[in-house]
């Protein structure tokens, strides 16, 4: 396990993310396993990050993250960066593997640093937390996705040394994953227009 984490009961919960709180710069940043105790955060800083992606906000939730997060099954992991109590970015991963590299790895699908605390280091130390589990879990990559117009971020990708290609991304969820389960008809047979003359013009008698 990363430096930073202990057992859920003797971790103190960070305080509520505030944006406009400010936060001890010289306070070293703590990047440990989020808990059950830190879903409120969790959500919070999520949504944050949703906004500015212009994705919705809703859907993420307390009971979603409870589920989805901390139940019997994770679906995900989440790493919390803190600085002086206070969550300011997390890192959210889900296990991965590809015959490309015949090996499993780690697909970080959300990363988050809250505005009042970037350009401190925050989101390198959280990948440098991503790359540690990577180790340890005796994996061999993680991957990530960026959009083209978030420069900022592909300039922080490019410098931590991250291999890069343009892809386009697909998704099926809704009526459009409804659609495809459907059965599809069987296609009609096409008629040519010799046969339909055929069959429109009546027999001669013969007399």
């Amino acid at each position: 396990m990363p430096r930073g984490s202990a057992r859920a009961g003797a971790r103190p919960k960070a305080r509520a993310v505030d944006a406009a709180a400010p936060v001890d710069a010289a306070a070293p940043v703590v990047v440990r396993r989020a808990t059950v105790a830190d879903i409120d955060d969790l959500v919070a800083l999520a949504r944050a990050l949703n906004a500015h992606e212009g994705e919705p906000t809703d859907l993420f939730t307390a009971a979603v993250a409870r589920r989805h997060g901390f139940g019997r099954r994770p679906e995900w992991t989440v790493w919390l960066a803190t600085r002086d109590g206070a969550a300011v970015g997390f890192a959210m991963t889900h296990r991965s593997w590809d015959t490309p590299n015949a090996a499993p790895g780690l697909f970080l699908s959300d990363l988050y640093v809250a505005p009042r605390a970037r350009r401190r280091g925050v989101g390198r130390l959280l990948m440098a937390t991503v790359a540690a589990e990577v180790k340890r879990a005796k994996r061999v990559y993680f991957w990530w996705t960026a959009k083209p117009g978030n420069k900022r971020a592909l300039a922080f990708y490019k410098s931590l040394g991250a291999f890069s290609e343009p892809v386009v991304a697909h998704a099926l969820f809704g009526p459009a994953l409804d659609r495809l389960l459907e059965p599809r008809a069987k296609p009609r047979r096409a008629t040519s227009k010799r046969a339909m003359s055929k069959r429109a013009t009546p027999k001669r008698r013969k007399r």
